[in-house]
């Protein structure tokens, strides 16, 4: 199944389209044919056995080009869009649509003013054969009902086995009905398979971007002679987790808990014991008591604005968690930087780009003059912290643990390397690279914008129209940019990815109904 089609991640401003904040997918850079470029040169010519892909989920988001009002058809989320979900079937495309969850009855984004069975028949009429996350026959009996007086009982049936043809196609492609069980021992077999652990570690060393590597800090083996190396413990407030239940405030270090004195000898803060953990049980250790150290290793994560994913409701985590989303106004900036961030600078639109709603209302969805902050801001502070208690020549490596692109304006300057990962890697292959036992290959798969006017002057549907960060060594956090062992990574792979970015599929040509 690849998803979200399509324009998922040109949402307006940067929101999410989870939430009612981020329904618009934008297109400011008349971009949107470029979004088509995975699904219809990738996901319908992959070089496979099944040669294409099985099933598609649309996204929450409405297209909007401010250019063409309407050129994108129907102000409605994708999967009830037929101008977007014809793009596909127009080529062939014969395979199973499954839509986002909740879209029936919790992020309904262009279908608000419909009832429930109104969308359901929606969906059916626009080929959506599976509705993600419900299961309502009584609905769907109404939808079909709907379905018989608009169309008759012929073309209402026929639909209906159309739909539920591509479902059973793609369980018949993975034998779910030949053989639905399996064994055991077999499954053990694959579950611990050497040759498939070793691929995956593979995999995770080269996932490892060195963005940074000031005087060769990191290099072959240098990490042989297992020299000391500090690693603070961290404080991490109680808190809920994203599908509710609370998770206690917790002291530990801040990486390379479970891999201690592998790598390197591991020094580390004096933490009190105590029932309730606060920032106060740490002692962090001193210039004079980390003076034979000649590392020291702090993990932060990228970022984390207040407000990402939860403006605007419902959203699908308040549906999900049963929880009442923030109050208005939901138009807030989302900061790619740690410290607070008020976007009250000109290059801040007064205006968004659709001056009414989905239904036709006035509706300003600028963020100017308002304010938000990072969540974990602490992570800075920890790495500042680390940095003026350093002896002289102690080196600082961090590690940075991401989930989207980051201003690095604020922390490269304290730090001797950086190693980048997106979310998934292990800290064991982290481990690898900084000890010198593996050496990086990654590339940047994203520009890291300068600062935050960089984020904001960026047009959402536009790859590759930023500036990117220069740190102090004079490199270009940009696109496919890595560093290994001898420096600049330029490869095969780096002539290959920096050709100009496709603006329209080459492979099928896009057609879509109106």
């Amino acid at each position: 199944m690849l998803k979200h089609f399509v324009g998922e991640g040109s949402n307006e401003g940067g929101r999410d389209d989870h939430s009612d904040s981020g329904k618009w997918n934008v297109f400011p850079g008349g971009n949107f044919d470029a979004h088509l470029v995975p699904f219809l040169d990738g996901g319908l010519h992959l070089d496979s056995k099944t040669e294409q892909m099985a099933a598609v989920m649309p996204c929450y988001g409405i297209a909007y080009d401010p250019n063409d009002p309407d050129g994108l058809g129907e102000h409605v989320g994708s999967a009830y869009s037929k101008h977007n979900i014809s793009i596909l079937r127009n080529t062939g495309w014969d395979g199973m649509i499954c839509t986002d969850w909740m879209i029936l009855d919790g992020i309904q984004h262009g279908m608000k003013d419909k009832a429930v069975p109104e969308r359901y028949a929606k969906l059916m009429n626009n080929t959506i054969s599976q509705h993600g996350g419900s299961f309502q026959p009584d609905v769907a009996k109404e939808a079909y009902d709907l379905m018989v007086k608009a169309d008759g009982e012929d073309k209402a049936i026929e639909t209906l086995r159309e739909n539920a043809r591509r479902i059973f196609k793609v369980m018949l492609n993975v034998q779910l009905f030949e053989q639905p069980y399996s064994d055991r021992s077999e499954a053990k077999a694959i579950l611990e398979n050497k040759d498939a652990a070793a691929f995956g570690a593979d995999a995770s060393d080269k996932a490892i971007v060195m963005l940074k590597n000031s005087g060769n800090v990191i290099a072959k083996d240098g990490m042989k002679d297992k020299p000391k190396v500090y690693i603070p413990q961290k404080f991490t407030a109680a808190s809920k987790s994203r599908f509710g239940g609370d998770q206690p405030a917790t002291i530990a270090p801040c990486f390379g808990a479970k891999l201690e004195n592998e790598y390197w000898e591991t020094v580390t803060d004096h933490v009190a014991e105590s029932a309730d953990p606060s920032e106060a049980d740490i002692t962090r250790l001193t210039a004079e008591e980390l003076a034979d150290c000649k590392y020291a290793i702090v993990k932060v994560n990228n970022p984390k604005d207040a407000y990402q994913g939860v403006q605007g409701g419902p959203s699908f985590m308040t549906v999900v968690m049963g929880t009442e989303p923030e109050p208005g106004p939901y138009w807030k900036p989302l900061s790619l930087q740690y410290r607070p961030f008020t976007a009250d600078q000109d290059y801040v639109r007064k205006e968004s780009l659709n001056p009414v709603d989905e239904l036709g209302e006035l509706q300003n969805r600028s963020v100017f003059g308002a304010s938000t902050y990072a969540t974990n801001e602490s992570d800075l502070d920890l790495v500042l912290d680390v940095k003026s208690r350093l002896p002289e020549g102690c080196k600082l490596i961090l590690v940075v643990d991401a989930d989207r692109p980051m201003c690095f304006h604020e922390i490269e300057p304290s730090v001797d390397s950086i190693v980048f990962a997106f979310k998934g890697v292990s800290e064991e292959a982290y481990a690898r690279v900084i000890s010198g036992t593996v050496e990086p290959s990654g590339l940047l798969s994203f520009q890291m914008p300068k600062d935050m006017q960089t984020v904001f002057e960026q047009e959402e549907d536009v790859p590759r129209d930023m500036d990117p960060y220069v740190d102090a060594d004079g490199n270009s956090y940009d696109f496919c940019f890595g560093l290994n062992w001898s420096g600049v990574i330029d490869d095969e792979r780096t002539k290959t990815y920096k050709a100009a970015p496709l603006t329209k599929p080459e492979k099928e040509e896009v057609k879509a109904d109106a």
